[in-house]
């Protein structure tokens, strides 16, 4: 299909995380080089934006750039609480966010419904307040309202800076 990255999940949404453990690092690697295609991503929604450490290095060993998970903390939230409390996250991902810089893989949060990252609100805010290039999002305008001015607008307000991902 002209693919140069895939991206593996784990059970409930696939298995491919859990087939790389049963065959191996090295055979996985060895595959990924046999087909000319790299790991781009590893999505770890099962492991939350907290539970990402050992995820991180297996994504670093295998020369992944990019881990993808949801967000964390109230839903439902508008104006200036959301704000408060996206910047509350951003502010527990910190020392999470220090892993990144050592290993070089990014974070992106997806916009997932019924999430604290889900409204296009939120979705700027995360790239306002995120302290580091290392921390973006997985931009899904699936879980948007279906308006492309209100999706080109987000695009263009995250930027290559913190867009790291659009399905």
């Amino acid at each position: 299909i002209g693919a140069t990255h895939i991206d593996i999940w784990p059970q409930k949404h696939g298995d491919q995380r859990e087939q790389v453990e049963a065959m191996g690092r090295a055979a996985f690697a060895d595959l990924l080089n046999q087909h000319g295609v790299g790991l781009g991503a590893s999505t770890r929604f099962d492991l939350g934006p907290f539970g990402l450490r050992e995820e991180m290095h297996f994504a670093r060993s295998l020369d992944a750039q990019l881990l993808v998970c949801g967000s964390k903390g109230p839903k439902g939230l508008e104006g200036d609480v959301l704000r408060a409390a996206v910047k509350e996250f951003v502010e527990q991902l910190r020392p999470h966010l220090a892993i990144t810089e050592e290993t070089g893989v990014r974070l992106a949060i997806e916009n997932h419904s019924s999430a604290l990252i889900e409204s296009p609100d939120s979705i700027k805010w995360l790239a306002e307040f995120a302290p580091s290039p290392q921390l973006g999002i997985a931009l899904a305008p699936y879980h948007l309202p279906n308006d492309a001015g209100l999706i080109a607008a987000l695009v263009r307000a995250l930027g290559n800076e913190h867009l790291f991902l659009f399905y």
